[in-house]
């Protein structure tokens, strides 16, 4: 490998604004240009004077670390580019470019890619081996069970698994930081995990299915990579004074953020929602890749409430559609519960809005779920099972259904409110949900554009025009339905 140019750091002088953030950026720059240079010679004897077998792990191990340190110090030099006066970020950013290029040239010609594959080559077999071992015996469970199934044999199971994917998911996301391709049959052991672990995962569902609100009802034993356990842990940080943590704090919290997302059957949606909500509640400047991520342990208290809106967000969302849940396309009994979990906090403080106090807190209130939920048990009506003087057709109850669970939208994020809401529309038969589509578009002249299905995609944008225009359709199914008779 040929050892490309090292272009200089140009002397500037940095703004009344950046003088704390160019003293060291300036020279640290500087410095990693030095180091760049130095590892692609090293690289570069490397392959031109291999050393002797004993010596060989030692220098591979070194090569290997120096890349990765390389490629973190980059990256937080382009964070802290980002302070600094615009000619100097400039200038800074331009020669970090080079840099990105360079490392892209040990990494693509050197010795590291394979050094790298013969690093995680051992931890990829000995995963393999314990995927193995647990998808036999999944299938020895699964095969031998009666029809009593013990559900702890499946919790286990399953606590099991999920442990397996998150360290499949740690070797994915050490390949993705150093940017170094796994090689050809280690490529195909990963995805040759990935599919085990998940068709092992829907024989589990199968006999005992992904219902956390059946868990609640059950007794679930609380998971070591629970929601509530991770506040406790993150509150005891807090309450401790705890203002920077140790490498091996960070380490804990890191894998019990990363593993709920799996633990819940929710991909890493979990801990990237988290992530989302550290850049959302973080006060500027910020940006750059990944950089909830990276600064999820600048700020406990951040961090805290990052998980209590993460969680509010997708417990609500599952309470409304998981297929389980027992009060799915139920906004009166949703309204009840969280009244219910309002009644049995033990807080109970006086608010105005008791069932969006309860959505925000349910994290804390956990214990009174399964209470909350049987309180809630007594049949309630919906729609179609009122014994409403006038008797309704089911396409004029399915309307109002829609518009009765319009104020709970109302409170939801736009992304949940969309999802549940179009969803709920297009399960109407055409001729009821287009003229619907259409009173949308009439009523939407103020702010419609001239768009092929404007009215049907764009139709939860404004409630109350959704409002109004459901009304309208509810008015002219009930004349037509009249007059029919």
């Amino acid at each position: 490998m040929s050892s490309s140019s090292v272009s200089s750091v140009p002397n500037v002088q940095p703004g009344v604004e950046t003088q704390n953030v160019a003293p060291y950026v300036i020279p640290d720059t500087y410095g990693l240009a030095k180091n760049i240079a130095n590892l692609q010679r090293d690289c570069d004897d490397f392959e031109k004077t291999p050393p002797k077998d004993t010596e060989r792990a030692d220098i591979e191990n070194s090569l290997l670390d120096r890349t990765t340190g390389l490629i973190r110090r980059k990256d937080d030099l382009y964070d802290d580019a980002k302070k600094l006066d615009v000619v100097v970020k400039n200038i800074i950013e331009g020669f970090l470019k080079q840099a990105d290029d360079d490392i892209d040239s040990i990494i693509n010609w050197g010795p590291v890619r394979g050094i790298f594959a013969k690093r995680v080559q051992p931890q990829i077999e000995e995963l393999d081996k314990n995927v193995q071992d647990l998808t036999d015996k999944v299938n020895k469970y699964v095969s031998s069970r009666d029809e009593h199934n013990d559900n702890r044999v499946v919790w286990g199971l399953r606590d099991e698994l999920s442990k397996l994917q998150w360290n499949l998911e740690g070797l994915k996301q050490e390949q993705q930081y150093t940017k170094i391709d796994f090689n050809w049959s280690q490529q195909n052991a990963i995805g040759g995990m990935e599919n085990e672990l998940t068709a092992a995962l829907k024989d589990l569902e199968k006999i005992s299915g992904n219902d956390e609100f059946d868990n609640i009802e059950n007794n679930k034993p609380e998971s070591e990579f629970s929601e509530s356990k991770l506040l406790k842990k993150i509150q005891s940080l807090i309450d401790a004074g705890s203002s920077v943590l140790n490498e091996e704090e960070k380490k804990e919290l890191n894998n019990q953020i990363d593993h709920i997302g799996i633990h819940e059957g929710v991909g890493g949606g979990f801990s990237n929602c988290i992530d989302g909500q550290i850049y959302a509640l973080a006060p500027e400047p910020k940006g750059g890749d990944n950089w909830g991520r990276v600064h999820r342990f600048d700020d406990l208290n951040r961090l805290k409430q990052a998980l209590v809106n993460t969680f509010s967000e997708f417990f609500n969302e599952r309470l409304n559609t998981d297929p389980k849940s027992p009060f799915k396309d139920n906004p009166e009994a949703q309204k009840k519960f969280y009244i219910e979990i309002y009644n049995l906090s033990s807080t109970h403080p006086v608010v105005d809005d008791p069932v969006a106090w309860a959505r925000q807190n349910v994290i804390y209130n956990l214990d009174n779920l399964q209470q909350a939920i049987k309180n809630v048990r007594a049949p309630v009506s919906s729609i179609e099972e009122q014994n409403d003087a006038e008797p309704v057709s089911p396409n004029v109850a399915a309307l109002q259904k829609i518009k009765d669970f319009l104020p709970a939208a109302s409170k939801m994020s736009e992304d949940g409110k969309k999802l549940l809401l179009q969803g709920a529309i297009m399960k109407l038969s055409d001729d009821v949900r287009n003229p619907l589509f259409g009173e949308v578009w009439d009523l939407a002249e103020a702010y419609r554009k001239e768009e092929d299905k404007w009215g049907e995609n764009h139709c939860c944008d404004n409630l109350v025009t959704l409002e109004i225009a459901l009304d309208s359709q509810i008015s002219r199914l009930k004349e037509q339905e009249k007059a029919a008779k």
